[in-house]
């Protein structure tokens, strides 16, 4: 499944895109469940991370990510449906970076092949992480960290000819301001023109100022 990322000149506005028409409406949908506007209180805090001995830990176990993404793919089987025997790991890092001068607030990562085998981890084993600090500095509210979930839930995809469990990227990446200055110059721009319409449903200033998924 693959999606579209484009670069504003403040800010990434990334939106992953499988089947578009219908992850149209799977969006909307994700938006009008649950309290879109209400802070999302599940983000650990930076003493969440700290260790006994003083030290601070990289990552936590995130069950509420879990319960989370298992009630987007329940809900929203149009996209998500062949994700269900994929095996993902759901964490909160402590920070999260940045990436290009943006705030990195998540990632969907293969697992190396030795982590998996020293874990006894199935070939087909991932991580997904949100960056604790970035959600909350940016205070992220519960819709937007399930919309950012549900963006890394779709870097996963299920290629049959493999039998196996991949990771992919987005189908389009290009700048705000070449749009402004040139339009749909070609045809990626276009099929990104023809499926965007839905975006009027999402207040821009619910987004995040800066950085994307």
């Amino acid at each position: 499944m693959k999606g579209i990322s484009m670069k504003a000149a403040d800010a990434t506005i990334t939106l992953d895109v499988g089947e578009v028409d219908k992850l149209a409406e799977a969006t909307q949908a994700i938006r009008e469940s649950g309290a879109p506007d209400d802070p999302y209180y599940g983000t650990p805090s930076p003493e969440s991370f700290e260790e006994d001995d003083g030290s601070k830990a990289s990552f936590l176990p995130a069950d509420d990510l879990e319960s989370m993404a298992e009630g987007l793919i329940e809900a929203h089987p149009e996209v998500f449906s062949a994700l269900n025997g994929a095996k993902i790991n759901y964490l909160w890092k402590r920070t999260g970076g940045k990436a290009g001068g943006h705030a990195v607030f998540g990632k969907a990562v293969a697992l190396p092949e030795i982590a998996k085998y020293l874990a006894d981890m199935d070939r087909d084993t991932f991580a997904i992480w949100l960056a604790a600090d970035n959600c909350q500095d940016y205070a992220l509210t519960a819709d937007q960290v399930k919309a950012c979930l549900a963006h890394q839930l779709m870097h996963i995809f299920y290629d049959p000819d493999k039998d196996q469990y991949k990771l992919t990227g987005h189908d389009f990446e290009g700048f705000g301001t070449e749009v402004r200055l040139f339009g749909a110059w070609n045809g990626d721009l276009r099929m990104v023109g023809r499926q965007m319409s839905f975006l009027d449903k999402v207040p821009v200033e619910e987004k995040p100022e800066d950085g994307g998924a």
